[in-house]
């Protein structure tokens, strides 16, 4: 297996190129266009109506999570914001890098029957919303059990909020692509005529790994900028759960978007993280591709996050590790496989990451 990924020496030279798009969002765009620049006629460019629609969305989730909040300070109940709600607001100036399909929320599992019905007294549903007909379809019953009993969070909580488009909107809608138009409904954002529907979906989670007591992440939980109830996840749980996920994703197909990427530098880059319990948990995971996107993030970072010894720690587990997916970059960055050094074989191990590996 070769080492892949590029040389100290490169890395620092990218670095000195591509450091002020830790603060912008068109993150993979931008290194594309460093990496390779005869190809940047080819790239996308940002879409404004795009930018505009995700925006609401994240305005109503916002509010939602506000008002849930709200909802639990009354109910005494004490809840986790996780992934992109929580990192929008605390690294991102509650600016969202393109949309978001659902707010996550962690409550304890003696929490989930009086969370749910919260929930359901407020008009939200378990069920899918069917666009064309305006309606609700159900889920199968029994078929909804069996998923809840085996799982690490319940059946998504959604309603809807209509919002009138502008005559701009409206105009700059008709000229995107059918393909634009169907990545829109499946993140919830569901256009007609000149209203547009969007969908609030909440994910009650009461763990994040199946095989992982959540009870400690509450005990080291800091506080959020939602409610007195809601808290926000550790500065070392909050970068171990991202890298673990994001990369785990990106391994095995299920994700291409660099968001996660751009909070896992963000998040190394908080005050707090203590990297002998991050080495631990990678060590008892057997995830050493954390060293990858580390080492990335401390190549494009003024100051590097990742203290040396705990890359070397990470160096070291992967050389003894059957779960190697590679740097996993060219994935997230949008480079083709003409980056030669971006690119390691897909599965040095031989077999393929598995899809469910976390929230």
């Amino acid at each position: 297996m070769k080492s892949g990924g590029p040389a100290d020496d490169e890395l620092v030279e990218l670095a000195h190129q591509c450091t002020s798009m830790l603060e912008r969002g068109d993150f993979g765009v931008t290194l594309c266009r460093v990496l390779q620049p005869e190809a940047a006629a080819r790239l996308p460019t940002p879409v404004p109506i795009l930018d505009r629609l995700a925006t609401r969305l994240w305005q109503a989730q916002r509010r939602a999570l506000v008002e849930l909040g709200q909802w639990f300070d009354d109910d005494g109940i004490t809840a986790i914001v996780l992934k992109g709600s929580d990192h929008i607001e605390r690294y991102c100036g509650s600016q969202p890098l393109g949309t978001h399909a659902d707010i996550d929320v962690l409550v304890g599992r003696q929490a989930l029957g009086m969370a749910r019905r919260r929930l359901y007294s407020q008009g939200y549903v378990q069920a899918v919303y069917d666009p064309e007909g305006h309606t609700w379809v159900d889920y199968d019953g029994l078929e909804a059990m069996r998923i809840e009993a085996t799982h690490y969070e319940l059946l998504p909580f959604v309603r809807v909020e209509r919002q009138e488009l502008t005559t701009d909107d409206v105009e700059a809608l008709r000229d995107l692509p059918p393909r634009t138009h169907r990545m829109l409904e499946h993140r919830g954002i569901h256009i007609s005529g000149d209203t547009v529907v969007l969908q609030v979906c909440i994910d009650l989670h009461h763990g994040l790994f199946k095989d992982d007591d959540p009870g400690p992440l509450f005990e080291r939980a800091v506080d959020s900028p939602f409610a007195k109830s809601m808290l926000g996840l550790g500065p070392t749980d909050d970068l171990w759960i991202c890298l673990h996920r994001e990369y785990l994703n990106v391994a095995s197909r299920a994700r291409t978007s660099p968001k996660g990427l751009f909070y896992c530098a963000k998040l190394a880059g908080a005050p707090g993280v203590d990297w002998d319990q991050l080495i631990e948990r990678a060590t008892a995971r057997d995830m050493p591709g954390l060293y990858y996107w580390l080492s990335f993030i401390n190549a494009l970072a003024d100051q590097q996050p990742v203290p040396a010894e705990a890359l070397a720690h990470l160096r070291e587990l992967k050389r003894n590790s059957r779960c190697d997916w590679g740097w996993q970059l060219e994935r997230v960055l949008g480079v083709e496989s003409s980056v030669s050094w971006l690119l390691d074989p897909p599965w040095p191990s031989g077999r393929e990451p598995h899809r469910s590996h976390g929230p």
